[in-house]
């Protein structure tokens, strides 16, 4: 089916597309968080370009009442992401582990 049958046609529902980002990084996320953030675009092309914002979720660093509103397998991935969050912070002292894995 083509675009504008689609749209047009009134007996289909139409549900609205969400993106989410999901980060299991240990640090806080750095990065951009909006298009704007992450390329420039000239004052006068700013009225026509979408500032798209990216609907982040830094696992690693929901709260317990964040967690309890899941009702899936995310739950357990979250766990996932504490834990290791938590690990990284016990190397964080001035007596880390510097060395790096080698290949054989």
């Amino acid at each position: 089916m083509m675009f504008l049958q689609i749209v047009t046609s009134p007996n289909k529902e139409k549900y609205p597309v969400i993106t989410l980002v999901l980060y299991f990084g240990t640090a806080p996320w750095q990065k951009a968080k909006r298009l704007s953030e992450a390329i420039p675009v000239e004052a006068r092309l700013k009225p026509y370009v979408n500032d798209y914002q990216m609907n982040l979720f830094e696992v690693a660093f929901l709260s317990d009442e964040q967690i309890s509103c899941f009702h899936s397998d995310f739950r357990a991935e979250k766990a996932y992401g504490r834990e290791s969050r938590e690990q990284s912070q016990c190397f964080a002292g001035p007596a880390a582990p510097t060395a790096k894995l080698q290949k054989n």
